[in-house]
């Protein structure tokens, strides 16, 4: 076979790893084997932080409903034995085996006895000439067809695949024809070629091992599908912000504390209070880092301290509410006054006990919500982000512009976009090093059935090579990394919540709320659970919750989407080569270039410097109306002709609408959510 050349951004959006089914230029399918390693692709993969992702991302994979690891990948984490490589080019041999005359339909090379180099070796021996290719002659004499392969496997969730089901009575007839119904595996049948009689249906057996495994579970049958359906390979792609390896080394550390899950006690909460006080802008990112590193080095208060020290707090506290009920006397004053200032010293005490980030309980006070934002990558990213590239703000634009017009048109521009579009801040990143990694694959679903516990568990299978002797049994992840520019755009989180107030009735126990930035972010975070989850888990977790309680992630999302759609205008680039990251709690999200060569043409810089407010405007027109409406409009404001893109969204286009931005019906599965009023309307 000669070589292809395959674009490497694509190795990570299909299927091009190992154990996937991938379709050649010949026309002829083929299974990936392995993959060239390409060392250099690592320089700028921090593998301490890669690996902290894929294990978190296992970790919550085996607490899904309906989920397990292949235990060969729970043994690579669990010994530190996974292997980081970079792919510059893979290794594929034909498959299926099992072959079909393109004339008369009959069957050969089902032996299921022999392997499949006894298989190939067999099929080399038929090879006859016919121009510059060679075919496979059917086997039948009278026949001047050839071979060809049938497009379809037989795929389980537990990871195996191979040829489709021959049916126990077909080894028994000597001419066996698959009748292929158009594309359909189950219309499909076999029969005899002799006879024109038809033998069996086309059926999916049981699964050898998880018939055996999970006696008495629903879907132990093997799937049989299409090989261009994509039931047979999910690759499992997991996006990140490579910050720097001081950032990344110290994230590392801080996550140890995390291994054991919530509730945090200790050191692990103090560091929770921290993570979530950097996020809601209530301590800035330098004195953040300082601490962090003091309480490595230094350690926090012993168990044994703060428990006095609380005792002896409780002990004040009864003595002032005893004397506090008693006649006012001088006597009594002044050991009230006395007891006062011993309970401020001693909560003084207990606060640099128990740690320096307390003050984060005046915005949250849910240690349960607190461990789970701490806990969030993207979290710890949206608060270590800020200081990890070259950023280029709104007020530095505007500040370095020497001519005066154009200043005074920049900042009033700024104003305009602000109050217009609830825009909080803009940051264009030079630097900005993305990671993309792929851990390992699913089959037959790409999600497990969270709803019935009593199917077969989908399994997280590793990646294993095949061709490469040194890496036989061994599971390994791959990642590419490319060092590009990015736009970081954060909604202000007072006009969200305001939005929300006014369109889905959100009690507001304070309205000091809707002018202060971090309680106003407090207090989103507290009121939709969306916000706080990764955007893959917010499908899973939101499925059951009324739209209202996702309506600010859904608008995010939305946002992101519209800007890419029309960004192509203003930047050079079109959809294809621009990709979103989502930070729902920081309220904002990323666009960057995917470049793969680490260069980018600074289409992004001319849009930041020149064209903000008109790239704006036409993303707000863009989201007005869709080119299929009122179709569109009628069915949830949410199509391929508008919001929809093909490629990189990290929901998979659930959820979004363009009701949340100029009004109408959000529909999601059976749900619905009549918005009068979008956040981009008036």
């Amino acid at each position: 076979m000669e070589d292809q050349f395959v674009a490497k951004s694509r190795l990570f959006r299909e299927s091009y790893f190992p154990g996937g089914i991938i379709r050649l230029r010949n026309n002829s399918y083929a299974k990936v084997e392995g993959v060239r390693n390409n060392s250099v692709g690592l320089i700028n993969v921090d593998e301490t932080q890669l690996l902290n992702v894929v294990e978190k991302y296992v970790l919550e994979w085996e607490n899904w409903i309906g989920a397990e690891v292949d235990q060969g990948l729970k043994y690579a984490l669990s010994t530190k034995s996974l292997l980081v490589q970079s792919p510059s080019g893979i290794y594929v041999s034909p498959f299926p085996l099992l072959l079909k005359c393109n004339k008369c339909n009959v069957l050969d090379f089902y032996n299921m006895r022999a392997t499949n180099d006894q298989q190939i070796k067999a099929m080399h021996k038929r090879f006859t000439r016919k121009g510059t290719g060679a075919r496979i002659k059917c086997k039948i004499s009278s026949c001047d067809g050839h071979m060809i392969q049938i497009p379809y496997l037989s795929v389980h969730r537990c990871g195996s695949v191979s040829a489709i089901n021959m049916p126990p009575q077909t080894f028994r007839i000597p001419d066996v024809t698959f009748l292929d119904r158009g594309g359909s595996f189950f219309g499909s049948a076999f029969g005899n070629l002799r006879t024109n009689e038809r033998v069996a249906t086309a059926l999916s057996l049981p699964c050898p091992s998880c018939s055996t495994r999970f006696p008495g579970f629903s879907e132990i049958a093997q799937r049989g599908t299409p090989i261009t359906g994509g039931e047979s390979f999910y690759p499992h792609t997991v996006q990140f912000i490579s910050l720097s390896q001081m950032d990344g080394t110290l994230l590392s550390d801080i996550s140890s504390f995390f291994h054991d899950g919530p509730p945090f006690t200790g050191m692990a909460l103090d560091f929770a209070e921290g993570i979530v006080a950097g996020l809601i802008r209530d301590v800035p990112i330098s004195s953040l880092r300082k601490q962090f590193s003091k309480m490595l080095h230094e350690g926090s208060a012993d168990k044994d301290d703060i428990e006095s020290i609380e005792e002896d707090l409780k002990k004040k506290k009864d003595a002032y509410e005893i004397y506090s009920a008693t006649p006012t006397l001088p006597a009594v004053e002044t050991i009230l006054e006395s007891l006062k200032k011993e309970i401020d010293l001693l909560e003084g005490q207990l606060a640099e006990a128990r740690g320096l980030f307390k003050g984060v309980r005046n915005f949250l006070n849910s240690d349960e919500l607190i461990c789970r934002l701490a806990n969030e990558r993207r979290t710890q990213e949206s608060v270590f982000f800020r200081s990890a590239f070259s950023e280029y703000t709104i007020k530095e634009r505007i500040q370095n512009e020497s001519d005066t017009f154009i200043r005074e048109k920049l900042t009033q521009n700024w104003s305009d976009i602000k109050s217009t579009y609830g825009i909080d801040d803009i940051t264009h990143i030079s630097n900005l090093n993305v990671v993309l990694a792929s851990l390992g694959y699913t089959r037959e679903k790409r999600m497990p059935n969270a709803d019935n516990a009593s199917v077969a568990p989908l399994s997280l299978c590793p990646f294993e090579d095949n061709v490469d002797d040194s890496l036989l049994g061994k599971s390994v992840v791959y990642a590419m990394s490319a060092e590009t520019e990015g736009l970081l755009i954060r909604l202000d989180p007072r006009k969200i919540l305001r939005w929300c107030q006014d369109q889905f009735g959100w009690a507001i126990p304070n309205q000091g709320l809707l002018t202060d930035r971090a309680a106003a972010h407090a207090h989103l975070l507290e009121t939709c659970p969306a916000l706080t989850l990764s955007p893959t888990e917010v499908m899973r977790e939101t499925k059951l919750l009324p739209l209202v309680k996702s309506a600010p992630f859904q608008l995010l999302h939305t946002i992101s989407h519209c800007l890419l759609a029309v960004a192509k205008r203003h930047t050079g680039y079109d959809e294809k080569s621009l990709a979103e990251y989502l930070l729902p709690m920081d309220l904002s999200f990323l666009i960057y270039v995917t470049s793969v060569q680490n260069y980018t043409a600074g289409g992004l810089l001319t849009l930041f410097k020149h064209y903000l407010k008109p790239w704006m405007d036409d993303a707000s027109n863009f989201a007005f109306q869709c080119i299929f409406d009122p179709i569109c409009s009628d069915q949830g404001c949410t199509c391929s002709g508008c919001v929809q893109t093909v490629l990189g969204c990290e929901t998979f286009n659930r959820g979004l609408s363009r009701a949340y931005l100029h009004g109408g019906e959000a529909i999601d599965d059976t749900k619905s959510l009549i918005i009068k009023k979008g956040f981009w309307h008036g």
